[in-house]
C-alpha cells in the first residue's frame, strides 16, 4: 500500500480549489438532478410502463385471443380514477424536497465562496513554497469552470446513453407479478 500524496492540498490554493470544486459541482449535481434528471425519469418511467403494457397485451393476444377483443372494448369506456388529491400531496412533497435541496445546496456553495474568499484574503506571499502563498481568483475560477465543465458532459452522456437505457427491474419479470396479481385479484 503507497504512501499518499498530500502535496498537492498543502496549500491555501490547493485546499480552496478542492472546496470550490466540491461546493460548485454539489450545486450543479443538484440542478442538473433537479432538471434533466427528473426529465430523464419521466421519459423512463413512459418507457418501461409501454414496454410492459405491450408485452402483457401480446400475452393476452396469444394466450386468450376472444378475451383479449373484449377486453379492448371494455378498455374504450375505462377512466383513470381522479388522482387530483394525490398528486396534490406529491406535488407538495416534491416541492419540499427541492427547496431543501436547492437550500442545501445554496448553503454549500457559499460556504464554498466564503471559504475561499477567506483563504484568498489570507494568502499573498511569495515564496511558493509557504502554505499561504498567493494565488488568482480568476484562475481558481478558471480551473473549477473546466473541471465541473468536464463532470457535467461525462454525466450528461452518461445520463443520456447508459442510464436512459438501463432497465432496474426486468421487464418480464415485471410482467409476470402483473399476471399473478390478475390471477390473486379476479
Amino acid at each position: 500500500m503507497g504512501v499518499i500524496d498530500w502535496s498537492h492540498i498543502s496549500s491555501a490554493q490547493g485546499i480552496s480549489s478542492i472546496v470550490m470544486f466540491v461546493a460548485t459541482m454539489v450545486a450543479m449535481l443538484t440542478i442538473f438532478f433537479f432538471t434533466y434528471g427528473a426529465f430523464l425519469e419521466r421519459e423512463i418511467l413512459a418507457d418501461e410502463t409501454d414496454f410492459v403494457v405491450k408485452h402483457f397485451a401480446s400475452q393476452i393476444k396469444e394466450v386468450a385471443p376472444q378475451e383479449a377483443n373484449a377486453i379492448k372494448k371494455s378498455a374504450q369506456d375505462w377512466t383513470p380514477p381522479d388522482m387530483s388529491k394525490a398528486n396534490a400531496v406529491v406535488a407538495e412533497r416534491n416541492h419540499k424536497t427541492v427547496i431543501k435541496a436547492a437550500i442545501a445546496a445554496a448553503s454549500t456553495f457559499v460556504f464554498g465562496l466564503v471559504f475561499v474568499g477567506v483563504m484568498w484574503s489570507k494568502s499573498g506571499g511569495d515564496d511558493p513554497s509557504d502554505f499561504w502563498h498567493g494565488f488568482s481568483l480568476k484562475d481558481l475560477a478558471m480551473d473549477t469552470t473546466i473541471m465541473i465543465v468536464a463532470v457535467l458532459v461525462v454525466e450528461f452522456m452518461f445520463a443520456t446513453f447508459v442510464m436512459k437505457k438501463f432497465r432496474s427491474a426486468d421487464p418480464n419479470m415485471v410482467v409476470y407479478e402483473a399476471i399473478q396479481g390478475v390471477k390473486k385479484s379476479l
